[in-house]
């Protein structure tokens, strides 16, 4: 597609239970939907004092929002018998359960845009590359559209600080 490029191959991934809202909690989430999410070609190269902050690289800031395309959704895989739901599984061995299979079905995504998350998986998550975005919003597709503006911004008070 001339003029728009992908920022890596950024996918997104979202925790839902129907397809339209976000998920309560993002490991017990009985879906993961999956986005494509590409941006136009920046029309102009930032000024040398802004392609650096804090001494890292930064990404020229798109011309327009970005747009995005649903491409797939995955299921996370639990015993029989550990079902999706619930609050806070804390230390349990089912709150382990839904964090193994949240890593496994997140593995090899960018960023996961997400209502509410534990600690620990929040640091296995940022281990393994993925940015995580926890929010306040219930739409899918009202998150969706300020992460392709670039104003989504992660609030990290949303992270249980309970356990796992």
């Amino acid at each position: 597609m001339p003029g728009w490029y992908t920022l890596g191959g950024m996918l997104i991934a979202l925790p839902t239970d129907d397809g339209h809202t976000i998920a309560p909690h993002l490991s017990k989430a009985t879906a993961f939907d999956l986005y494509d999410v590409i941006w136009p070609a920046p029309t102009s190269v930032p000024s040398p004092s802004r392609r650096r902050r804090h001494g890292r690289a930064v990404e020229p800031v798109p011309s327009a929002p970005g747009r995005t395309t649903l491409v797939g959704r995955r299921h996370p895989e639990r015993p029989k018998g550990v079902g999706p739901g619930g609050g806070c599984g804390g230390h349990s061995e089912r709150g382990s359960v839904h964090h193994e299979s949240a890593i496994r079905v997140l593995t090899g995504v960018d960023a996961v845009i997400c209502r509410n998350l534990g600690l620990g998986l929040l640091r296995d998550l940022e281990f393994l590359g993925v940015d995580v975005y926890p929010c306040a919003l219930d739409s899918i597709e009202e998150a969706l559209d300020l992460f392709a503006r670039g104003q989504l911004a992660a609030d990290y008070m949303r992270v249980c600080r309970c356990g796992r």
